[in-house]
């Protein structure tokens, strides 16, 4: 078993996810997650009042709606991994409990339909707050800052940015396809 006697998942004493403790990153401190917290709620405020030009008290609303969802998607994401890390020890021990499988499945549907639950009311939220085009900015700005977080913070691979030495999810050559073949015209 794992540590407190939980079946463990083959990440030693890391708790859930393989992480640090309860919902812990493993690289990160405490403080750390708070120093980054409120960067990024600095920099939503940032956005909202600078790129997006709302007034201040219609961006203190939104800042509002969006910090209140967030609190509560909270413990639906830890929900969320506990069911994930059920599953994965379940699989992991090669389990036949159908039971135990089925209630993990039944609990991480019943979590995402709450999770999806919640981000419609935010979108209904902010529909009420924002104009159909200051909707389309909010997005935008969501995505990109997605994509800047799954690359850990950083622009590219290499070089400045935009530059990617050629490489990119079709490698090198995956661009122009084999050599020889050009599209014929005619």
């Amino acid at each position: 078993g794992g540590p407190g006697g939980g079946p463990s998942c083959g990440h030693g004493d890391k708790g859930p996810g393989g992480r640090g403790g309860p919902g812990a990153h493993p690289r990160f401190s405490k403080e750390q997650r708070a120093k980054f917290k409120q960067k990024m709620q600095a920099r939503f405020g940032k956005m909202l009042r600078g790129k997006m030009q709302l007034p201040e008290a219609k961006a203190q609303r939104v800042e509002q709606l969006v910090r209140a969802n967030m609190k509560k998607k909270r413990p639906l994401h830890k929900q969320m991994r506990q069911y994930h890390e059920t599953l994965r020890a379940l699989l992991k021990s090669d389990s036949n409990d159908q039971q135990a499988f089925a209630d993990a499945l039944k609990g991480l549907k019943q979590t995402r339909e709450a999770m999806r639950t919640l981000h419609q009311s935010q979108v209904a939220g902010l529909q009420k707050l924002l104009t159909p085009k200051q909707q389309a900015q909010l997005l935008s700005a969501h995505h990109k800052m997605r994509r800047h977080m799954r690359r850990g913070g950083r622009r590219g691979h290499k070089g400045k940015r935009g530059q990617h030495s050629g490489q990119g999810r079709r490698g090198q050559r995956g661009q122009q396809g084999p050599a020889g073949d050009t599209p014929e015209q005619g």
